[in-house]
């Protein structure tokens, strides 16, 4: 694309593109020729006009600006230039882990698992931030992402690992409320709580988590479906194979692993993302 102003910030190149916004590579232009290059996150042209998603990009500004931790991309500034409201958040020089894994299955080989670990420990390490955010009286924001994916697990050239796009998420205190049993987030990576639509916590977060590290070790999602009615079923009723039986160098604990992330009753899987951290030892 040719270089584009947009208030102080000029946009090179498009990024990424979903049903609600875009996302530019952008360069801050600030006093003294002071430059700084961000993600510039902006909603859809189309859609400026439509009170139930502005309201939804409010509610993201809110809760992503507030997170502060190495795990979770930060938001630098929320606001809005000719009526266009945008997010200029940090950018993540590397790819995300969907990509990561795409091309591993291209070359027909799983993620080694001891880095598939270490990237789902981080990407806990930043859940367990969010999970256990607190308002200045103590009391819990209650924020579950709500849309853990592969996707919202970026990865830098450096090694550093950050949960992103909180623009889902669920907390209390949220213009935009969600009407009672309201499916949102990728059918893929839902909990089966999520998907009949019942009350989160951030167990659900943690049975996505689950889902991702199934694929990274094994190079093949957990539930297959050839519709979406089969997959929905797939997650309500259906236990993956044992990921042992999937890649033969992973081991039982691999296995109890995953079954604990995956179990159907959230009572029965780690009970915080800092438990899950614990278990992973990295």
């Amino acid at each position: 694309m040719q270089p584009e102003p947009f208030g102080k910030y000029l946009l090179t190149e498009r990024i990424a593109q979903g049903g609600m916004a875009e996302v530019f590579r952008a360069v801050y232009q600030g006093a003294a020729g002071v430059e700084k290059t961000v993600a510039l996150k902006r909603i859809l042209p189309a859609l400026g006009g439509a009170g139930d998603f502005v309201t939804m990009f409010i509610d993201e500004a809110r809760i992503a600006a507030s997170l502060t931790h190495v795990n979770v991309a930060q938001v630098f500034e929320f606001g809005e230039v000719a009526g266009a409201y945008y997010l200029a958040m940090e950018l993540v020089e590397g790819a995300d882990l969907g990509r990561i894994a795409e091309a591993a299955r291209r070359r027909r080989l799983p993620l080694p698992h001891p880095i598939a670990a270490f990237l789902i420990a981080e990407a806990a390490r930043g859940l367990a931030y969010a999970h256990d955010k607190r308002a200045p009286s103590g009391a819990l924001f209650g924020i579950v992402h709500r849309d853990v994916s592969p996707q919202n697990v970026l990865v830098s050239y450096a090694g550093e690992v950050k949960i992103a796009d909180f623009g889902i998420a669920k907390a209390i205190g949220k213009l935009h409320k969600t009407e009672s049993g309201a499916v949102m987030g990728k059918l893929r990576y839902m909990s089966p709580e999520q998907v009949t639509g019942e009350p989160l916590d951030g167990r659900s977060d943690l049975f996505s988590l689950g889902l991702i590290l199934f694929e990274c070790l094994t190079g093949r999602p957990a539930f297959r479906g050839a519709s979406k009615v089969e997959t929905w079923s797939a997650i309500l009723h259906t236990d993956p194979p044992k990921v042992s039986s999937l890649a033969p160098d992973l081991t039982d604990a691999h296995d109890e692993l995953c079954r604990r992330l995956m179990a159907k009753d959230p009572r029965e899987r780690f009970q915080s993302a800092e438990e899950l951290v614990g278990a992973l030892r990295v």
